[in-house]
C-alpha cells in the first residue's frame, strides 16, 4: 500500500504538480512545504470573500450564509480596532461552546493580525483565569454560561468582555450581536499586514508540570496543515479507488449529493474541530452543521435532515451513534467519511463503521495540538487492512522513532515518535524553551516494514478520556493541597466507553475525616468534569515509591485497576461521578 501511495503522492507533489512540494529554510531548519498553500489565514478569508455566496452554517434553527459570517467578522474586527484598540500581536480570547459567533470572533481576531486564544469551554473559573493571565489576553468573547466565570476574573484582572446570546445588555460587557451590526469605519483587509511567520493562535494543552501550556502556531503552520488535509484527501481517494477494484460491486448505489456537509460535533477549541471542521470547510466551501453539545440521537436526525457527508468524533461519540437504539430509523446513507479523532481507534469501531454505514469510509490518524493535527493518517480500504495502525506519514512530515538516548531506531522497533514538520508550533507561549528540530511527541510507537505508523503507548504520564488529555500531576497537586491528605496519585483505568478514566488513590493523615464525595466536589469546583477522578480509593499504607521517591504507578495500576480483586481488599471508598 505504501508503494502505491508513494506513487500517487509523487505525481501530485512533483514540480509542476497540483500540490507541488518545495524545500525551504525556516528559522534555520530545512523543511518540506506545499508551494501553493495559502501564505496566511487572511488569504483564505480573501478567497472565500470572492467566491459565490452560499448557505454555510446551520445552527439550531438559524442559518448563516458565508457572506453573513464574513460581514459580521469585518464589523467585529473594526470594533476591536477602533473601540478596544487591539493591534497586531495582541491576544484575544474565545470562551464559548460551538456556535457561529465563535467562528465570527476567530476570523475577526486573526484578520487584524491579533492572536486568537480559544479556551476550553469545559474549564472552570480557576483554569480559565490561569490561561487568560498566561496569554495576557485583555479582551474575551464568551457565551452566557462562561460569562459569570469571566466576570469574576475581571474583578481583579483587566479584562473586557463581549457576550453572545445575552438576553439583556450586561452593564459591564458588550453584547456580541450589537457588534456585528454596529456601524464602523469600513474594515479593509490588509494582506500585507500579516506575514506567514506571524502568530495566529494559541491553543492550550494540559501541562506535565500541572499547568496548561499554550502552543503558539504561526499562520504558515496552520495553512500548511489545512492544505495537507486537501492533499491527503486527494491521495487517499485515488489509492482507495485502486484498492477497491477487486471489491464486489454493491447493488445499492450512494445518493447523489451536490456538495459536502460536515457535522461539527468536535469542539472548536481543539485542532480537530477548528482545522478540520471549520477552517477547512471555509476554504473548501463545505457546508457546516454545528452541534453545540454532543447528543447521538440529535446527531442522527441532523445527518438525515442535512444529508451530512463528513463526520468526525472521538471513539466514544461514534460508538454512541452507531449503537443508538434509533439508529436504524434514520437514513445515514449520505455519510461518505467517518473520522476517529482524539484517541486510538478501536479495531471493533472500524468494523462497525464498515458494517452499519453503507457508503462511509472509516478514517483514522495521529497528530498533536503542537503539530496542528499533522502527522499521519489513512482512510477507507487502507485502514480496513490495518485496523490498529495510525496511518501513513504525511508528505511534509519527517518521522523519527528514537530510544531514550535519542538514537534513531530501525523499522519494527518501538520508541518515542519525533516529528519534523512546518506545521509545528513556534513554541509554548511565554516560555523560553527552544523547540527542537524533531519534536518529541511523548507517544511510543514504531513504523512497520510497509511504512505504516503504529502508536502503542505513551512515554508521558497522561490519561486520555474520550479524546481529552488529562495530566495526573495537575489533579494530584490539587488533592494534596486539601488539608488532611498526606499523598495522592492519579492513574488511568481502562473504560469501555471512554477508553480511559482517571482514578485516584489517596492516603490521609491520621485522624483525618474526608470522604471521596468531598474530594470529588472540591475537584469539581476547580476542574472540568472530565478531569475529576471517576473513583477515589483510600489506603492506610504509604504509596509505593522507587529509590528516588517517584510513585510506582504501575504497581497502583495492578492493585487498583479495573476488575482487580485487590480493590475489594483495599481500605477504600469509591464514588462514581
Amino acid at each position: 500500500m505504501r508503494l502505491k501511495l508513494d506513487e500517487i503522492l509523487l505525481t501530485l507533489t512533483q514540480p509542476g504538480g497540483p500540490y507541488e512540494i518545495e524545500e525551504r529554510d525556516l528559522a534555520g531548519i530545512r523543511h518540506k512545504l506545499y508551494r501553493n498553500a495559502p501564505a496566511t489565514l487572511l488569504d483564505i478569508y480573501e478567497s472565500s470573500a470572492k467566491a459565490a455566496d452560499y448557505d454555510f452554517i446551520h445552527y439550531e434553527q438559524d442559518s448563516w450564509s458565508r457572506q453573513r459570517l464574513l460581514d459580521g467578522a469585518a464589523a467585529v474586527s473594526a470594533f476591536l480596532r477602533d473601540n478596544i484598540g487591539i493591534e497586531k500581536g495582541e491576544r484575544v480570547a474565545i470562551a464559548m461552546r460551538n456556535c457561529p459567533e465563535w467562528m465570527v470572533a476567530f476570523i475577526a481576531i486573526t484578520d487584524l493580525g491579533a492572536i486568537a486564544v480559544p479556551l476550553n469551554s469545559w474549564c472552570k473559573q480557576q483554569e480559565l483565569d490561569y490561561m487568560l493571565r498566561d496569554s495576557g489576553a485583555k479582551f474575551a468573547f464568551c457565551d452566557e454560561p462562561r460569562y459569570q466565570h469571566l466576570q469574576a476574573i475581571a474583578a481583579d484582572y483587566p479584562l473586557q468582555l463581549a457576550v453572545v446570546g445575552a438576553s439583556d445588555r450586561p452593564v459591564d460587557a458588550y453584547r456580541f450581536e450589537e457588534l456585528c451590526q454596529a456601524a464602523h469605519q469600513p474594515f479593509s483587509r490588509e494582506l500585507n499586514l500579516v506575514g506567514p511567520e506571524d502568530p495566529a493562535m494559541i491553543l492550550y494543552t494540559s501541562g506535565t508540570t500541572g499547568f496548561p501550556k499554550g502552543a503558539c502556531s504561526t499562520h504558515r503552520a496552520v495553512t500548511q496543515s489545512l492544505y495537507n488535509l486537501e492533499v491527503m484527501g486527494a491521495a487517499m481517494t485515488l489509492m482507495n479507488q485502486e484498492l477497491n477494484t477487486d471489491k464486489p460491486a454493491s447493488s445499492k448505489q450512494p445518493p447523489e449529493i451536490p456538495r459536502h456537509t460536515v457535522l461539527l460535533a468536535l469542539p472548536l477549541f481543539h485542532v480537530s474541530g477548528l482545522h478540520t471542521g471549520f477552517l477547512n470547510s471555509l476554504r473548501s466551501q463545505i457546508r457546516i452543521v454545528i452541534m453545540p453539545k454532543w447528543d447521538a440521537g440529535k446527531a442522527l436526525k441532523l445527518i438525515e435532515k442535512y444529508q451530512v457527508t463528513l463526520l468526525g468524533g472521538a471513539p466514544v461519540m461514534l460508538e454512541e451513534l452507531l449503537r443508538h437504539p434509533e439508529f436504524a430509523q434514520h437514513n445515514t446513507d449520505s455519510l461518505m467519511s467517518v473520522g476517529v479523532a482524539g484517541s486510538a481507534t478501536p479495531e471493533r469501531l472500524v468494523d462497525t463503521i464498515a458494517d452499519q454505514l453503507a457508503f462511509a469510509a472509516p478514517a483514522a490518524g495521529w497528530g498533536m495540538t503542537e503539530t496542528n493535527a499533522t502527522g499521519c493518517s489513512f482512510v477507507g480500504a487502507a485502514l480496513q487492512q490495518k485496523k490498529t495502525a495510525a496511518g501513513f506519514v504525511h508528505p511534509i512530515v519527517e518521522l523519527s522513532v528514537r530510544d531514550e538516548n535519542g538514537q534513531e531506531l530501525p523499522p519494527g522497533v518501538s520508541g518515542e515518535l519525533h516529528l519534523k514538520t512546518p506545521t509545528l508550533m513556534s513554541g509554548y507561549w511565554g516560555r523560553n524553551e527552544a523547540v527542537p528540530e524533531f519534536f518529541p511527541s511523548g507517544d511510543l510507537g514504531h513504523i512497520d516494514e510497509g511504512g505504516c505508523v503504529h502508536v502503542t503507548g505513551r512515554s508521558k504520564d497522561v490519561i486520555i478520556r474520550g479524546g481529552e488529555n488529562i495530566f495526573p500531576v495537575e489533579i494530584e497537586h490539587a488533592l494534596e493541597k486539601v488539608q488532611g491528605v498526606a499523598e495522592a496519585a492519579v492513574i488511568g483505568v481502562a473504560d469501555q466507553a471512554f477508553g480511559e478514566v482517571p482514578v485516584a488513590v489517596v492516603r490521609l493523615n491520621d485522624r483525618a475525616d474526608i470522604s471521596a464525595e468531598l474530594l470529588q466536589q472540591l475537584l469539581s469546583d476547580s476542574f472540568a468534569h472530565y478531569k475529576v477522578p471517576q473513583s477515589i480509593h483510600f489506603t492506610n499504607s504509604p504509596l509505593p515509591r522507587n529509590a528516588t521517591g517517584k510513585i510506582l504507578k504501575h504497581v497502583l495500576s495492578q492493585n487498583y485497576g479495573a476488575n482487580n480483586a485487590a480493590m475489594a481488599q483495599a481500605t477504600s471508598a469509591t464514588v462514581e461521578v
